[in-house]
């Protein structure tokens, strides 16, 4: 049987990831020795607000994730990929396999609990 199989190219392609927010999640820029307010995460990826700090388009960055203050995932090479006012975005360059491991489980956990809590949502609302 033969089958042809392409996927949209990376420009086209608006969300290559699902995106999730985690209450209590920063960023630490080993640079800039700040922690910046994660707004989403996804496995490709993380938005943050950069507030009054600058970066520029292309720059490489090396970040600590931490969860509640504490490091969870330490030193991921990520590039910046979108600057807007106050936000800035970058992509995660070659992550080790435990770091992405890591992070696909926290990733997958925060989606099971949002699926949950549509879910009772509603059942809520049909009763």
């Amino acid at each position: 049987m033969d089958f042809d199989f392409t996927l949209p190219e990376e420009s086209s392609a608006k969300r290559q990831s699902f995106r999730v927010t985690v209450p209590g999640l920063e960023i630490r820029i080993k640079e800039k020795k700040t922690y910046y307010p994660v707004r989403d995460l996804s496995a490709g990826g993380v938005s943050f607000a950069s507030g009054q700090h600058t970066f520029r388009m292309t720059e490489m960055v090396l970040l600590d994730i931490t969860l509640n203050k504490k490091l969870f995932i330490p030193e991921v090479e990520a590039k910046v990929v979108r600057v807007g006012k106050g936000v800035t975005a970058v992509a995660f360059q070659k992550m080790e396999f435990e770091k992405e491991c890591k992070l696909d489980k926290l990733v997958v956990e925060v989606q099971k609990r949002v699926i949950e809590l549509k879910k009772k949502k509603r059942q809520k609302e049909s009763n």
